[in-house]
């Protein structure tokens, strides 16, 4: 089920950088980074803060606080998951990623109701694309929440996600800018999604 989420989560904000960068328009204030940049840039962000953790493993800092009464069978289990790690960036610098599921599953019926939310905090995380280096710094932090309600082990209702953030960035050819997130996604329980919201200052909608 944790990684489920986690999948889910990445698709959420995928599907919300596919439907903004369809083009090679210039995005955000600043000098031009084009849609191409962006997208490649955007993934290898996301791509940092989701490889972070292994949400089948609720090992290291991470905690998994069981019900009481999860011995009867058939009781809900309470989970509260949450870890904070130090990533380093693809080129250099690093990410401070920290995520939270937290609700109620009973593993008997495969009903519940889960929270989830990861943040990013970017210090000179410098990634890569088209033979330039990119150095991101998070202004704001990056934020992706959602909730999830289940039924029979499968999403039971629509489901909600909220993205956002931003970040600065300078590149190696000499431009500098900053890129802001606001993005909502929708996924419906057949896996459909609908995006609204803007990314880079551009408006998307699907």
């Amino acid at each position: 089920m944790m990684r489920r989420i986690g999948r889910i989560g990445l698709a959420a904000v995928s599907v919300a950088w596919s439907a903004a960068c369809q083009n090679d328009t210039p995005l955000g204030p600043g000098d031009p980074l084009s849609a191409g940049e962006a997208a490649s840039i955007s993934n290898q962000v996301i791509a940092l803060a989701f490889g972070a953790f292994d949400f089948g493993d609720v090992g290291g800092s991470a905690s998994f606080v069981p019900n009481p009464a999860a011995n009867a069978a058939g009781a809900p289990v309470d989970i509260d998951y949450s870890a904070s790690v130090s990533a380093s960036c693809p080129v250099s610098g690093t990410a401070g990623i920290s995520v939270a599921v937290a609700g109620t599953i009973d593993d008997q019926t495969g009903a519940g109701n889960l929270t989830l939310d990861i943040s990013s905090s970017m210090s000179d995380c410098a990634v890569q694309t088209d033979g330039l280096t990119f150095t991101l710094n998070t202004n704001p932090d990056l934020v992706l929440a959602g909730s999830f309600e289940f039924a029979d082990g499968a999403l039971a209702s629509q489901s909600v996600f909220t993205f956002d953030g931003g970040f600065d960035w300078s590149a190696s050819d000499g431009r500098a800018g900053s890129c802001v997130y606001d993005v909502t996604v929708t996924m419906e329980t057949d896996g459909a999604f609908v995006e609204s919201g803007t990314v880079c200052g551009v408006s998307i909608a699907a």
